[in-house]
């Protein structure tokens, strides 16, 4: 086509909307609204996470629980334990 030629589109066909379906989508948008905003009012769920490093010298294991980081002490009351492995013979 060249410069300047104009495309003939066919027309779009309006459509046309009456007053229940004005107030269906006014009544839907006022729950989706409401909805958003008691979402936005409910505690959130506690964050919890447990951390473990598995070194090759020492090994340590942490938590996460409502924003508070808490590392787990072993039986002797060591916050690191030995990374040791037994393998018996048989």
């Amino acid at each position: 086509r060249g410069r300047g030629e104009r495309r003939h589109l066919l027309p779009i066909p309006q459509a046309r909307m009456d007053s229940s379906s004005e107030c269906m989508i006014f009544f839907s948008l006022i729950c989706v609204l409401l909805a958003a905003s008691v979402q936005h009012m409910l505690p959130s769920p506690p964050v919890t996470a447990v951390g473990i490093d598995l070194g090759t010298t020492f090994s340590c294991i942490a938590t996460f629980n409502d924003g508070e980081v808490e590392v787990v002490v072993n039986a002797e009351g060591s916050t690191i334990t030995p990374s040791v492995l037994f393998v018996p013979e048989d």
